[in-house]
């Protein structure tokens, strides 16, 4: 003879196996979250940049970030970055380089942030990443 469930005993698996996926999936979508959070607080994105992709296995040591904007200009992205990263102690590797268009390097310490920046039929592409080197 075989086992049967009865159908309140279903209906309790059932609650439980979904409560389970509930509190699994908002740990899940929760830590996801905060580790985007803590990324874009290192690489904050400019006014005007609604859609954006993250990318990277730890995103509290090395990620990138891309994203397209026919709003803002390539000098406008440039200097928003130099500003951001000026103005919190990162050091310009280009300093004082002409002929460098479209890229920014700039380290702190054992940090490393860099964007590049194309304009590809008015439409600009970009790739910001941060690295932290152990």
């Amino acid at each position: 003879m075989g086992t049967s469930i009865g159908h309140s005993s279903k209906f309790l698996l059932v609650i439980v196996a979904t409560s389970i996926c509930f509190v699994g999936c908002s740990q899940l979508v929760s830590q996801d979250s905060e580790g985007i959070a803590g990324a874009m607080s290192k690489v904050p994105l400019p006014e005007g940049v609604d859609n954006f992709e993250i990318n990277g296995d730890d995103l509290e040591r090395s990620f990138y970030v891309t994203f397209e904007t026919t709003e803002l200009s390539m000098e406008q992205i440039l200097d928003f970055y130099r500003k951001h990263l000026e103005d919190n102690g990162w050091i310009d590797q280009f300093a004082g380089h002409e002929g460098v268009e479209g890229m920014l390097i700039y380290i702190r310490g054992r940090e490393e942030f860099h964007v590049t920046a194309v304009d590809i039929s008015g439409t600009l592409r970009l790739m910001v990443s941060y690295d932290h080197k152990e």
